[in-house]
């Protein structure tokens, strides 16, 4: 349970460049809140699996508008589609069809809301096929809520994530970004 839980974890941070991509090679770029530069703390919650430990990222201005906020579930790959839109009350739907090589096949609808500059928020369905790990598969709710923690220590670099055993990961490299 525990290796599916920081599996679904991870992978909320890989999709995130890919879908980004698509948009730089010609789609529209969507204006969207900038988070602030700085290292977000960041928990995620699978519902029916529970909470995963907290993760620290470093994020610059740059990292910042490759690693979309919006893109944060699914699978690693390419995005047919990646619709955003800012509501009257300020907040953020949005909606994605991801697919990495393999077939394996992500669709997530969500809202994000808060000032991106402290903290936010972010509510989805995604709902995952055709993953050669079985447990991946299926429609899951996830919650991602994160806060602005301070200056990025020391030790990590722009787009660089701590996982919860302290390893660091950086998704920009991991993507080819």
């Amino acid at each position: 349970m525990r290796a599916l839980m920081l599996a679904l974890v991870v992978a909320t941070a890989l999709p995130v460049v890919a879908c980004q991509k698509q948009e730089d090679e010609g789609a529209r770029v969507l204006p969207t809140p900038a988070r602030k530069p700085g290292m977000w703390r960041q928990v995620t919650t699978v519902e029916g699996l529970g909470a995963a430990p907290p993760m620290d990222m470093c994020l610059d201005k740059a990292t910042d508008n490759k690693l979309a906020w919006w893109a944060q579930q699914g699978v690693r790959g390419g995005c047919a589609r990646n619709d955003i839109k800012q509501n009257a009350d300020g907040s953020w739907t949005f909606a994605s069809v991801c697919e990495a090589p393999g077939g394996i096949k992500t669709i997530t609808e969500g809202t994000a809301t808060g000032d991106f500059q402290s903290s936010y928020k972010v509510s989805a369905v995604s709902t995952t096929t055709g993953a050669p790990n079985l447990e991946m598969n299926g429609k899951r709710n996830v919650t991602i809520e994160s806060t602005w923690v301070g200056e990025c220590t020391g030790d990590m670099r722009p787009g660089d994530i701590r996982l919860p055993d302290g390893n660091l990961l950086n998704v920009v490299e991991l993507s080819g970004g």
